[in-house]
């Protein structure tokens, strides 16, 4: 809402030291107050709503790391297993080897 003072046209109220404050210095009107409160409230919600966006996120990304931890676990100590059963059939292997050239 722009303000425009009674005679805005005639010289004498258009000089500088006689013009009313700028609408950005005048208080605003009442229903403003409402409206930027209600306009701070939706912004807040919007925040909060993203906020628990991001906690439930947060959430299932931890979760998720946890499991993804304990299979890598569990994987890591079947391949040493399967190491360790690799190197005893290539022992055994070369043994069978040395056997029959010794044969």
């Amino acid at each position: 809402c722009v303000y425009m003072p009674s005679g805005a046209g005639s010289p004498a109220l258009n000089r500088p030291e006689q013009m009313r404050p700028s609408p950005l210095q005048m208080r605003p009107p009442a229903g403003s107050h409402a409206a930027q409160r209600r306009a701070a409230l939706d912004f807040l919600t919007k925040e909060l709503r993203s906020l628990e966006v991001e906690e439930v996120l947060k959430r299932t990304l931890e979760q998720q790391a946890e499991q993804l931890r304990a299979e890598l676990q569990r994987a890591n100590t079947r391949m040493e297993q399967q190491e360790r059963r690799i190197r005893m059939l290539e022992r055994e292997l070369q043994a069978e080897r040395e056997a029959r050239r010794t044969g």
